[in-house]
This record gives C-alpha cells, sequence and structure tokens, in this order.
C-alpha cells in the first residue's frame, strides 16, 4: 500500500528523477513529469521506477500553463489515488552577463521559474484543500536566492520569488487547512552547485568567457569545490534525501521554510 501520490515536475533527469526515485522508495506512487517533448525520457524513468518494484506513470504537461497542470493533477489522482506530494522541482537556466541577457530570455525563465511554481503551488493546494487529508507542497529555490552569482540574474531574481511564494502560501494553506485530517505544508529547497544537466549550462558559458581551471576539471567543478565547505561536488542524491524529509511525516511541524543543501556555500 502507498502513501500517496508525488508527483514530481521536470522528473525525466536530474534533480527532479532522483527525487523521484527516492519518494518511490519512500512508498510514494510516483508521477513523472516533463514537456511533451520528453516523453521517451519520462517513459523511461517509469520503467526504471516499476523495474524497481515501485508504481509509476508518466504525464507530459507544461508547467507555465495552469491548465495542463489541472490535467495534470487529475489524470494522476484519478488513476493512483490522494494527492500527497507535490514537488515543483520544474525550472529553468540560461547563463550570460546581464547586459547580454535577453528579454525573451528573461521572460521564459521568470515563466518557467516563477509562474509555474505559483500553477503548481495553487492546483495542488487547491486538490489538498477538497481531500481535506493534508499534504506536502515543495518547491526548487536554489542557493542563488541567498547569494548572488554572476551570470544568473534572471535565474537568482526566480528563485527568491519561489521562496516569498512559499511563504505566503503556507500561511493561506495552512489556515485553510486547519480542522482537516492533517495540515497542509508548504516549503522549498535551494540546492547549491549540483551535477546535473543544468551544469553543462554554466559550464559552456564559462568556457565561452575563459575562466580558469584546474587540469582535469571543468569549470563548473573548480567553481563548487572553490565555494563549498564540505570540500566535495554535490550530487542529485543530497538534494532528494532532504526532499524526502519535507515529503514526510518528520517534517509535519515544518512549514514556509527555504533550505539549503549546497554543502555550506551560504548561511541562512
Amino acid at each position: 500500500m502507498t502513501k500517496g501520490v508525488a508527483i514530481v515536475t521536470g522528473s525525466s533527469q536530474g534533480l527532479g528523477k532522483a527525487i523521484a526515485s527516492r519518494l518511490s522508495c519512500d512508498g510514494f506512487a510516483i508521477v513523472i513529469n516533463d514537456i511533451a517533448s520528453k516523453q521517451a525520457q519520462i517513459d523511461e524513468v517509469v520503467k526504471e521506477i516499476e523495474a524497481g518494484g515501485g508504481r509509476a506513470m508518466g504525464i507530459a504537461a507544461d508547467v507555465t500553463k495552469r491548465a495542463e497542470v489541472q490535467s495534470l493533477v487529475d489524470k494522476a489522482t484519478e488513476q493512483l489515488g490522494p494527492l500527497q506530494v507535490m514537488v515543483a522541482n520544474a525550472g529553468l537556466a540560461h547563463a550570460d552577463p546581464i547586459f547580454e541577457l535577453t528579454e525573451e530570455h528573461v521572460q521564459r525563465i521568470l515563466n518557467v521559474n516563477i509562474a509555474g511554481v505559483f500553477n503548481c503551488y495553487v492546483v495542488a493546494g487547491k486538490k489538498m484543500v477538497e481531500q481535506r487529508k493534508g499534504g506536502k507542497i515543495i518547491a526548487a529555490s536554489s542557493v542563488a536566492a541567498f547569494r548572488g552569482f554572476s551570470l544568473v540574474s534572471a535565474y537568482t531574481a526566480s528563485k527568491w520569488a519561489v521562496r516569498g511564494l512559499t511563504q505566503t502560501f503556507a500561511v493561506e494553506l495552512g489556515a485553510l487547512s486547519k480542522g482537516h485530517e492533517k495540515t497542509i505544508n508548504v516549503n522549498c529547497y535551494a540546492p547549491g552547485i549540483v551535477g546535473t544537466p543544468m551544469w553543462k549550462v554554466m559550464d559552456d558559458k564559462l568556457q565561452e568567457m575563459g575562466a580558469p581551471t584546474a587540469e582535469g576539471q571543468s569549470q563548473m567543478e573548480a567553481f563548487a569545490l572553490s565555494l563549498t565547505t564540505l570540500g566535495r561536488v554535490s550530487v542529485p542524491e543530497d538534494v532528494a534525501s532532504v526532499v524526502s524529509f519535507l515529503a514526510g511525516s518528520d517534517s509535519d511541524w515544518v512549514t514556509g521554510q527555504s533550505l539549503l543543501v549546497d554543502g555550506g556555500i551560504a548561511f541562512n
């Protein structure tokens, strides 16, 4: 018997895939989500989870479109059961100096990273209020929401916004779920520099700019090691472990928080 349904957006690869795999191990029925162009990757992750003994299904949807997020949640609950966890993980980064970042790139980043999270929060929150069984709503922020870095101005702004959305939704959904079987908790995780496909975006830009690096290291690896207090590069499983905590019962008294998972790059 599963703990309920956990939807993980942007989970065809990288952090999302690691989070989905971990939540499957924790006993949730998993919905793998990404945009339609990644359907083959979605199907592959579903197969991997099922091969490991988990229960999973794949649903393509664009988080920037409220109607598609609604359809995602409706299909998931109709086929797998009550929604217990929504992980709004889908995100986009673009690396450019501030005077080279185009309006088009800025709008795309803000649309995915802010509007996409907002849509997931609203739709999942409504469903959980209707169910009256509580739930955990979780989103991806970033260490960039705690300190500024070069080349990621729009990304940084979007991840600061996720922290604000998390606090306001925690207040409103906490109030709306008082008296229910359990309350609704809203939190976000803030990864540092993690070895994922998004890493390559930054690495390519640093190479273009001629950033120095040690022999045998990528620019991003050298950058991460220069900042991280714990002296190694983060892997997706580091973040998945924290999301597991936020999705489970051990975090029932935690809400409105932005949890840094960065190996000691920033301190809150």
